[in-house]
């Protein structure tokens, strides 16, 4: 799912008062995947929610 796709569904649920859950398993070697978190950090910035 791309960053629009997710922040859409965040949009989505946090008008009916739901949570989103992300799930994001490790790779082979325990570690997250560079393209998710990509991802994710693209979405925070776009949500005003990035920490960097």
């Amino acid at each position: 799912m791309n960053a629009d796709e997710i922040i859409k569904n965040y949009h989505i649920l946090e008008k009916t008062d739901n949570v989103m859950v992300i799930n994001l398993p490790p790779d082979k070697n325990g570690k997250l995947v560079d393209g998710d978190i990509q991802n994710l950090m693209q979405v925070a910035r776009k949500l005003g929610v990035n920490r960097t």
